[in-house]
């Protein structure tokens, strides 16, 4: 897996995991409306220029039990994220929707970042 920056500022920087060529978050900001792909690069670009709204519950929660895993809320958009040094590390972003799927989301997002977090300690 690799990183991508996608946004950088004083604060943090911005990137998304790559695997084989596929960036599934960029496919998920590229597949969503006008307005809604508005409000979660706005959110990402916050990230990076301010930090995480850690205080703000409606625009991030700290996913207990999964390490330093972190959903970022966006109108109905989630993307799920870690802190590595000053990057923040975007795995993968879904739609919120009525049936529950989340559970199986964040399964997801541990799994990619631990075979992350893998990769680097490997290249240690």
């Amino acid at each position: 897996m690799t990183l991508v920056e996608e946004f950088v500022g004083p604060k943090h920087r911005v990137c998304t995991l790559a695997e084989g060529g596929r960036n599934l978050t960029r496919g998920f900001l590229d597949g969503l409306q006008d307005p809604e792909q508005k409000k979660v690069r706005a959110l990402l670009q916050d990230v990076a220029d301010y930090g995480l709204p850690l205080r703000n519950r409606q625009k991030c929660k700290i996913l207990k039990g999964c390490g330093n895993l972190l959903q970022l809320r966006a109108s109905q958009a989630r993307l799920f994220c870690f802190v590595f040094g000053r990057d923040v590390v975007v795995t993968h972003g879904f739609l919120k929707k009525r049936d529950p799927k989340e559970p199986a989301q964040i399964g997801r997002a541990v799994r990619m970042r631990d075979a992350w977090l893998a990769e680097q300690e490997g290249r240690r």
